[in-house]
């Protein structure tokens, strides 16, 4: 039987830093969001029940992929997030997030 392939993008409210949702994740950047929030606890708690991974940030990508997505006077954090089935993973070819326009 196939397996239903999922991806999300969102503005997900939730701050993840630079862990994964499972020790078998390649590991992501360091990224200089704030604390782990609630939201982001759930988006961990999400992609370890249905097997899916925060594609935000792994350096397979390059540096832009972990950057600023919001931006709210002078605060700074990562809430849009790419989310996939692990097994679509390994098919993205290139992930970026565009710097912020004025």
């Amino acid at each position: 039987a196939g397996h239903l392939q999922i991806l999300i993008m969102s503005d997900l409210n939730g701050r993840t830093k630079s862990q994964t949702a499972s020790v078998y994740d390649p590991p992501r950047r360091s990224m200089g969001d704030k604390p782990i929030s609630t939201r982001g606890r759930f988006l961990f708690k999400l992609c370890a029940d249905y097997n899916l991974m925060i594609v935000n940030g792994f350096e397979r990508f390059g540096p832009n992929s972990g950057a600023f997505t919001s931006f709210q006077g002078t605060r700074k954090t990562i809430i849009d997030y790419v989310i996939c089935s692990k097994s679509l993973y390994p098919k993205i070819t290139a992930f970026n997030v565009l710097p912020r326009e004025p």
